[in-house]
């Protein structure tokens, strides 16, 4: 159960379970609601970070995993994501404590793991719209109906086109049509 903090609002001063990050509330400093960084009790730099709400006073807007950490003499705070069930993009308080632990496994290789996730994001991007754009010109240079037009239609997209597409960009043949 979440503890009284100074007896007037329900705010843990460290994170334990999950009850205390839904107990989790900004802090109420100097007649106005600011944000509350609340440490995990097992360490590691992590931390929920809580931020208010301006139409609720009292009420998280936002409740976010953060890391503290030190890369190369320098202090860097690493994101980890919104605080919820697990499900959806979210991350539970065991979830947020198991990625503490591969970005403190990326730092003993000496890598930075704000930048290992934004090179993930960036290859994963990378990865993902080549193909469907190929696909698209393809089509179009067959004379056919653009992607998103067959995708309306319920027609399903054939792979060979996308590929083939996707081939000629590399080589350099499409560059004009692009």
């Amino acid at each position: 159960m979440a503890r009284k903090n100074d007896g007037a609002c329900a705010n843990p001063k460290q994170i334990r379970t999950d009850v205390d990050c839904r107990a989790a509330r900004p802090k109420f400093d100097k007649d106005a609601w600011s944000p509350a960084k609340i440490s995990d009790v097992t360490g590691g730099g992590l931390y929920l970070f809580v931020t208010p709400d301006e139409s609720r006073p009292g009420n998280a807007a936002s409740k976010l995993w953060r890391m503290g950490y030190r890369f190369h003499s320098r202090q860097k705070t690493y994101s980890i994501g919104p605080y919820g069930s697990g499900k959806d993009g979210t991350f539970s308080l065991a979830d947020a404590r198991r990625e503490r632990d591969k970005a403190k496994d990326l730092l003993k290789e000496g890598k930075d793991p704000s930048t290992e996730k934004q090179l993930d994001k960036h290859r994963q991007a990378a990865a993902r719209p080549f193909r469907a754009m190929g696909r698209r010109v393809a089509c179009e240079e067959e004379g056919g109906e653009s992607q998103t037009r067959q995708d309306r239609r319920g027609a399903r997209p054939q792979d060979h086109r996308g590929a083939r597409a996707a081939r000629r960009l590399r080589q350099g043949s499409l560059r004009q049509a692009v």
